[in-house]
């Protein structure tokens, strides 16, 4: 099974977080700028951020950037399956139900 590209850079990006790259409470780098570092599309950064957003990592505000946050572990326990490459939730809404292998 082929990654999705804006999974791929949502996992660089979470990894450089985790590893403090990015401290807690920091902003990222404009999209345009992540576009060119990871020499991807800016709408594939911007999905990519849209979805750590999700995940609880980032705090994304139009106009004003994106802050790092940790999440919490309520949020990543329900939402971690969806980066696990060949799951997708079972049903209902995306992270709050388990995830069953791709068929």
């Amino acid at each position: 099974m082929v990654e999705k590209k804006y999974i791929a850079i949502a996992e660089k990006i979470r990894t450089d977080i985790d590893r403090g790259v990015f401290p807690e409470g920091s902003k990222i780098p404009p999209i345009r700028k992540l576009a060119e570092i990871y020499g991807v599309n800016p709408q594939t950064v911007n999905k990519a951020t849209a979805y750590l957003a999700s995940l609880g990592y980032l705090d994304a505000r139009r106009g004003a950037g994106s802050t790092v946050r940790k999440p919490t572990a309520v949020s990543v326990r329900r939402r971690v399956p969806m980066l696990v490459p060949g799951t997708r939730p079972s049903s209902g809404s995306p992270g709050l139900t388990r995830s069953r292998p791709v068929t």
